[in-house]
């Protein structure tokens, strides 16, 4: 099996000011096997479009970020998303209290 790279789409976003689509062009055509997607932002598309151009690009879902509402949740199993993370309050939190919180508004998408 070889090995599997993926991005962060907010990483490109931030110097790619045409977006998400361009940057997930950028990053299929540079040979990234798939992407961290940002929250339930489709670039615009409806969702069954963008998981469309997400499989038209060779890309796969590793996970979503910024997720923070249980809709949230929805989009990234849609997107075959297998981990999630979550922004959650600033202070310091032990693992514990993160699972709490992610069991109480974001249940588990496998």
């Amino acid at each position: 099996m070889k090995d599997k790279v993926y991005a962060q789409v907010y990483s490109l976003i931030r110097t790619l000011p045409e977006g998400l689509i361009d940057a997930l062009h950028y990053f299929s055509e540079t040979g990234y096997d798939g992407v961290e997607l940002i929250g339930d932002n489709t670039g615009g598309l409806p969702v069954e479009a963008f998981r469309n151009l997400l499989q038209e690009l060779h890309l796969k879902v590793a996970a979503v970020h910024g997720l923070g509402v249980k809709s949230d949740a929805a989009f990234a199993k849609a997107m075959g998303a297998k981990y999630i993370s979550t922004d959650i309050t600033p202070k310091e939190c032990t693992r514990e209290e993160i699972l709490v919180f992610q069991n109480a508004f974001l249940p588990p998408i496998r």
